[in-house]
């Protein structure tokens, strides 16, 4: 009997652990900080996104009057669109409408779990969606960590995507919990990329050119410098 006690007690602290684990990384997020467009000069608008799931995201519209053309900011992990609004006038001023969004179980937005872009996906088609009724007709996607994770996974299955930039977002999940656990040795590098499955080869539909992507880690001096997910291309890439 004493011998099933101790056998059980690493199986109670495994599963101690993973709960806690789960709990920390899925739950939801409020803004840790209020900012908004108008800080900086910004007229926008605050709009509902409808999910196809039937989640109404919150977001802030900020037009470019007479362009056509527009940048969705995707925050990061356990943020909101709060941080990201600083953001924002540097692509105003160049021309670019800007939408920024409080993915699910973040910020404004309604959810109670944060599932790492396999749902954050639909928040980001609702935002092409929006940008789409507003006669917007190319449309770029800016993410960040968790954000970016998210831009991979939705651009695949969205050809009204034109461009996609990922910072630090990670091609796969185990990374993307490494990371947040505070790993700070050299970066794991992973050619396969089989968190994404087969778009890690072709980020893009059957039948169109891929889309040009970046993904890799940042911020640690001995960290190898970011790997292409497709061949760089010359020059910048204007969309």
């Amino acid at each position: 009997m004493t011998f099933a006690l101790w056998l059980l007690i690493p199986v109670a602290l495994v599963l101690g652990v993973g709960l806690g684990l789960s709990f920390y990384l899925t739950r939801r997020h409020y803004p840790a900080e209020i900012h908004t467009p108008a800080e900086y000069g910004l007229e926008f608008e605050e709009v509902p996104l409808r999910t196809a799931d039937g989640l109404t995201l919150r977001g802030w519209w900020i037009p470019a009057p007479g362009s056509e053309r527009a940048v969705v900011i995707l925050h990061g992990h356990g943020g909101s669109m709060d941080g990201d609004v600083h953001r924002a006038p540097m692509f105003h001023r160049a021309g670019y409408g800007v939408l920024l969004l409080d993915f699910r179980a973040h910020g404004r937005s309604p959810g109670r779990l944060a599932t790492f872009g396999y749902r954050e996906r639909w928040d980001v088609l609702a935002a092409v969606e929006f940008l789409k009724s507003r006669g917007v007709q190319r449309i770029g996607l800016l993410g960040f960590s968790y954000g970016g994770m998210a831009s991979m996974l939705a651009a695949p299955i969205c050809p009204d995507v034109h461009a996609v930039v990922t910072d630090g977002g990670p091609a796969r999940l185990r990374s993307a919990i490494i990371g947040r656990g505070g790993r700070t040795g050299p970066a794991e590098r992973d050619d396969g990329f089989p968190g994404l499955g087969d778009h890690c080869h072709h980020l893009g539909p059957p039948g169109r050119e891929p889309l040009p992507l970046r993904a890799g880690a940042l911020g640690g001096a001995n960290r190898p410098p970011p790997h292409p997910l497709h061949p760089r291309r010359p020059g910048p890439i204007l969309f």
